[in-house]
């Protein structure tokens, strides 16, 4: 699968060496996706190493983010927890890597749908962990569960077979771990 960057190169040479309607319709696709990855088509053939900050929230896409530089990257040591804006700032939410430009804006895309991905598998893991053990109340006269495709519950049984099978009563009765 081309990444975006390799797709803005494949555009750029084609804007530069294609014909006609072909070379119009590559130049005018460069020059929107430019815009919208904030990279001119020079630096897309730069291999220059910068320092670029990379904004997250949270403890869950803090590891996302760092996982994906470094999925691009390939190094460990290419990213740090940013301390101190460059004004001086305390700041808590963003990592600072080393990285070319075109690895920025892979980056950026790469979080993006990763964390947009996480949120969704998040939620599917959450139902999954309250089906297993049971969180919910009785329906009451006239409710109805939510129907689920086949999709889905082939994923939930699946989620749920890989849970712990752990129970409060057996926390309860095995290891005396109430205390009087």
């Amino acid at each position: 699968m081309a990444t975006n960057i390799e797709r803005l190169k494949k555009l750029k040479e084609l804007a530069l060496r294609g014909v006609g309607g072909e070379r119009e319709q590559a130049i005018k696709l460069l020059e929107k996706l430019s815009k919208k990855y904030n990279v001119s088509c020079d630096e897309l053939d730069e291999e220059i190493i910068k320092e670029y900050d990379f904004e997250y929230h949270g403890k869950e896409q803090e590891r996302i983010l760092k996982q994906t530089i470094y999925k691009i990257t390939n190094e460990k040591n290419s990213f740090w927890n940013l301390q101190y804006t460059y004004s001086g700032r305390h700041c808590k939410t963003r990592l600072r890597a080393n990285c070319t430009e075109a690895q920025r804006i892979e980056i950026d895309f790469l979080f993006d749908f990763y964390k947009r991905i996480w949120e969704k598998e998040k939620e599917a893991l959450l139902q999954a962990f309250f089906q297993k053990h049971r969180i919910f109340g009785e329906l009451k006269e006239g409710e109805q569960g939510r129907e689920l495709s086949r999709e889905e519950l082939l994923k939930m049984e699946a989620l749920m077979r890989g849970l712990s099978d752990e129970t409060p009563l057996a926390q309860i009765t095995d290891g005396e771990k109430i205390r009087k």
